[in-house]
């Protein structure tokens, strides 16, 4: 772990009275230990605290998880009836037991927290925004994973756009577009590839299916990749054929709402800014009803994290975060429009790492 990472890690615990904490496979054990673990059935917890860290996994883990760590951590294998007994011993190790421990909620399953219990921890406190808070600010090296990551995603686009056409279904798309991100050596995201036409194209949240794909749909494209464990998360809108001219100043509203909300992501800037200018366009163009969803969110080893861009956010941009902009239009019935773009926020300004066209994108529609 990065004495860096470390540090402000245990200024986070502090800060909600924990003397150490508890990590389960995701995001942030992967930026504090630099250990990519994935759920599975078994129970992977990690254990930080100011006397050292001790990490208990399934028996079956163990040699692979010596090998990662590498001696950062004294590690414990668990067997079937004596999981109290070794997650005991763990938290001995790490100076924990009978201590107040930090743990992600929205991490933590049940049997983990069951057994943490059983083998003698102390209270375990929420601790998921002072955690998340400390992934905000990206170093060099994260940054350009941020960059790699939206380059590779969007060749992948570009390399399936010319077989989207009418006739091929939803499904098929996603499909396509996660082989090729595959294909480049990406990784997939946590989440389907969002691809959903005609009246599908309301849904702000969705997944693909067997609808097929008909002249005079719009069709909105939501995917991301993963380099490094750093994500992508874009969204364009296809128009199949010829579209009914009403969506042209729909089209053209989102998109200047989009240009607003970037222009507004500024180092120092309230996160509530990118909101207000995309909203500002919005409510001009009477669209600002049809718009159900915050402006963006932080984008890093999780594809939703901190800041908030909403008009509830307490947020300030600062130098090093990466965030989304993605201003939506949604009709029910009818069918949506959104573009996305990733942005990283700089000392002066903004880089926008996104470069695929931000207007409707015509494909065929016979």
């Amino acid at each position: 772990m990065p004495d860096s990472r470390r540090a402000a890690m245990l200024a986070a615990l502090r800060s909600v009275g924990a003397e150490g904490a508890a990590l389960t496979a995701g995001p942030s054990l992967q930026y504090f230990t630099g250990w990519d673990v994935q759920a599975t059935e078994h129970m992977t917890v990690y254990l930080v605290s100011e006397a050292g860290d001790a990490c208990v996994v399934t028996g079956l883990d163990l040699p692979s998880a010596e090998a990662d760590l590498g001696g950062r951590a004294k590690v414990f294998a668990y067997r079937r009836g004596e999981v109290e007994a070794t997650f005991r011993a763990a938290l001995q190790a790490a100076g924990l037991a009978g201590r107040a421990i930090a743990v992600e909620r929205l991490r933590l399953r049940a049997c983990e927290e069951d057994a943490l219990r059983g083998g003698g921890a102390g209270e375990l406190l929420a601790a998921d925004g002072p955690l998340a808070t400390c992934r905000q600010v990206k170093d060099e090296g994260e940054l350009a994973l941020a960059r790699r990551a939206a380059a590779l995603g969007e060749d992948a686009f570009r390399a399936v756009l010319p077989a989207i056409r009418a006739g091929v279904t939803e499904d098929e798309v996603a499909l396509r577009l996660e082989a090729a991100i595959l294909q480049r050596g990406g990784h997939l995201g946590p989440k389907r590839a969002a691809v959903l036409t005609g009246a599908r194209s309301a849904y702000p949240h969705g997944q693909p299916g067997a609808t097929p794909l008909c002249g005079g749909d719009l069709v909105i494209i939501d995917f991301s990749a993963r380099v490094g464990g750093y994500l992508c998360d874009i969204t364009r809108t296809l128009a199949v054929g010829a579209v009914d001219p009403s969506w042209q100043p729909v089209a053209a509203a989102v998109l200047a709402a989009n240009r607003a909300g970037v222009a507004a992501v500024a180092p120092g800037q309230s996160c509530r800014a990118p909101e207000e200018a995309v909203r500002g366009v919005l409510r001009e163009a009477g669209l600002e009803e049809a718009f159900v969803h915050g402006t963006g969110h932080g984008l890093g080893l999780d594809l939703h994290e901190g800041p908030s861009l909403s008009r509830a956010s307490r947020d300030t941009l600062q130098p090093g975060m990466v965030v989304t902009v993605e201003p939506g239009v949604y009709l029910p019935g009818r069918g949506g429009i959104r573009f996305e773009d990733n942005v990283i926020v700089t000392a002066t300004g903004a880089e926008v790492l996104t470069t695929l066209p931000r207007e409707l994108i015509q494909v065929p529609g016979d």
